[in-house]
């Protein structure tokens, strides 16, 4: 009877590979998509696809969201054929905090969720040629209390604002989930002060947290890093605004895992498992630590087996239909298709 016990218990943790871990003491493990064959041989992009969106009633483009910088504006989507008032994506674009804009491609994952009655808020913030850490963070928060300030000018759900981000976006959304109640990274001189920055989820793709020495981690995986370790020291100390050192309290000020409580948001995480910038163990680091900290039916994490740092596999419609299902399940919005007219 003993050897039958532990024959099943072998065999139910030999299952377990390819769900999500059910218990936050539990070694975690990934939810298992594939990327669509032509995605996973699309080479890894050097530019910024074409935005791409549907759904739309109405779009007010270069709001301004805080008086800082030219920078702070805000492309704002409205869907339609979808119930008032709006849940809302605050979309933040990657680009290693240096490049990247508000109405490019980066943001096309965000853009779906205009398909299930979700408005878009597609911000740019400073980037680091003009101002480092905190002050790329301020600006994602001056956004969410803009929304909230503005949610009934807009017929949004100032209660539901998720924070998606890819890459270094995806850095700044689950910063948005973890530092709400960090006063020293909120500056309410840049608008709405009456209001709070805290998001109601998190959703991050493939998301920079700790800035380990990315290139030997990813050579340590068997992948060469996109990125040669001098470009990739280059980045990080522009974006903490000092010289890089994996030790340094610059670098743990820019880990969202720093601030961590209990109280954190819900939040999905996706990668790919051949990711050539960001190494998969940040996603991993990341799933396990919430996990820990805030139960894990409040984490989903998802490994796209074949995909690389963004492109097709993290746009594909049943790929992202995951997130919106784990959006509905926890906070209440909606989770299927809307019936549309457009056409493509």
């Amino acid at each position: 009877m003993q050897i039958r016990k532990r024959t099943l218990a072998a065999f139910l943790v030999a299952a377990s590979i390819f769900a999500t871990a059910c218990a936050a003491e539990a070694p975690r493990v990934a939810s298992v998509l594939d990327a669509p064959v032509s995605a996973a041989q699309t080479p890894a992009r050097n530019g910024f696809a074409n935005l791409y969106y549907e759904n739309v009633q109405q779009r007010y483009g270069d709001v301004i969201y805080a008086q800082g910088s030219d920078a702070q504006k805000m492309d704002l989507y409205l869907p339609a054929h979808a119930k008032k008032p709006y849940p809302v994506v605050l979309a933040i674009h990657g680009g290693a905090w240096a490049t990247g804009d508000k109405a490019t491609g980066e943001v096309n994952p965000e853009m779906e969720a205009l398909k299930y009655g979700f408005a878009v808020a597609s911000i740019n913030y400073r980037l680091s040629s003009e101002a480092s850490f905190p002050a790329p963070l301020q600006d994602c928060k001056a956004a969410v209390r803009f929304l909230k300030a503005h949610a009934k000018k807009y017929k949004l759900e100032d209660d539901k604002i998720v924070a998606w981000g890819d890459s270094a976006g995806g850095n700044l959304a689950a910063l948005l989930g973890t530092t709400a109640r960090v006063k020293n990274l909120e500056d309410k001189s840049l608008g709405s002060p009456k209001e709070n920055s805290s998001v109601a989820a998190v959703v991050a793709f493939f998301p920079a947290v700790s800035l380990s020495n990315y290139p030997e981690i990813l050579r340590q995986n068997g992948i060469k890093s996109r990125f040669s370790p001098a470009e990739s020291e280059a980045y990080a100390s522009q974006y903490i605004g000092g010289k890089y050192d994996p030790q340094s309290p610059k670098v743990k000020a820019v880990n969202p895992l720093t601030y961590l409580t209990n109280d954190a948001p819900p939040f999905f995480i996706m990668n790919g498992d051949q990711d050539d910038i960001v190494p998969v163990q940040e996603s991993k680091a990341l799933a396990d630590a919430l996990a820990n900290a805030i139960g894990p039916k409040n984490v989903a994490y998802y490994v796209i087996r074949g995909g690389s740092h963004g492109g097709p596999a993290f746009e594909n419609p049943r790929n992202l239909a995951t997130v919106f299902a784990f959006l509905h399940d926890q906070i209440g919005t909606p989770d299927t298709l809307i019936k549309m007219k457009t056409k493509r």
